[in-house]
């Protein structure tokens, strides 16, 4: 999770979540925009619309806890492009707590073309209540035992020119201070929690990555979609593996 190409999966996956969050671009990390592919229309693959997180809808309820997420694997299979932006034009959300954690499943390669499985645990984040202060909706969704585990398809191609080297990206800082992306291009996305929008044809092992997310699933509590929570159940984490301070990566 220190390395490159899983640098720019963990700079990617995290500037979508926090931009999709709060509904501001702002939130998106230094070198996001020369990065992500545009969003494509609704006639273009289904993993080329949703390269940009939406920020132009209403805000939902505050999170709260930690989500993890896991690389399950990474393949070359065709471009598709429509959601690789965050949607981030619209008031903000519900106020989020807690901690999301990914875990990247896996990582293949092939050429310059590398395709990641990320599995996207939202079980322990939350949104704040509409209807009750100080409780909690938890974001778990879909039947058991999937709820609160997603799968996300992310496709990157690597830069022509490799650039210089970066120290491992770890540390106490909770985002980066510079562009870790190196040139690396984000160009699909499929699955995880903004986009609810089916799969395509280019990922025939969506199910099955799925089942394998559910197994690297870390103990989590028997949370009921639709059911909201005390705030105690949803703690908010360090950031792990975090990312250098400024100075270190000077």
């Amino acid at each position: 999770m220190t390395a490159w190409p899983a640098v720019v999966v963990r700079a990617y996956t995290e500037s979508f979540l926090l931009a999709s969050i709060t509904r501001d671009d702002k939130y998106l990390y230094p070198g996001f925009a020369q990065s992500v592919d545009p969003n494509k229309s609704i006639h273009d693959p289904i993993s080329t619309q949703f390269l940009w997180p939406k920020t132009d809808d209403p805000r939902e309820p505050r999170w709260v806890g930690t989500q993890r997420d896991h690389i399950l694997s990474v393949t070359t299979d065709p471009i598709s492009t429509q959601f690789l932006w965050p949607k981030t034009d619209d008031p903000r959300e519900p106020r989020w707590v807690g901690t999301q954690r990914d875990h990247i499943l896996s990582v293949t390669t092939s050429g310059r073309d590398v395709t990641v499985i990320v599995c996207e645990y939202t079980f322990g984040v939350a949104s704040e209540s509409y209807l009750r202060g100080g409780w909690w909706r938890a974001h778990v969704v879909g039947p058991e035992p999937y709820s609160g585990i997603d799968k996300m398809r992310i496709t990157m191609t690597a830069p022509v020119k490799p650039v210089a080297p970066l120290p491992a990206q770890q540390g106490p800082a909770r985002a980066p201070s510079i562009d870790v992306f190196a040139g690396w291009r984000i160009t699909s996305r499929q699955g995880g929690w903004f986009v609810a929008a089916g799969v395509g044809s280019d990922w025939p092992r969506a199910v099955e990555d799925r089942d394998a997310c559910l197994v690297k699933a870390p103990p989590h509590p028997d949370l009921v979609p639709g059911e909201e929570y005390d705030r105690s159940l949803f703690p908010t984490l360090p950031a792990s593996p975090g990312w250098p301070s400024t100075s270190a990566n000077a």
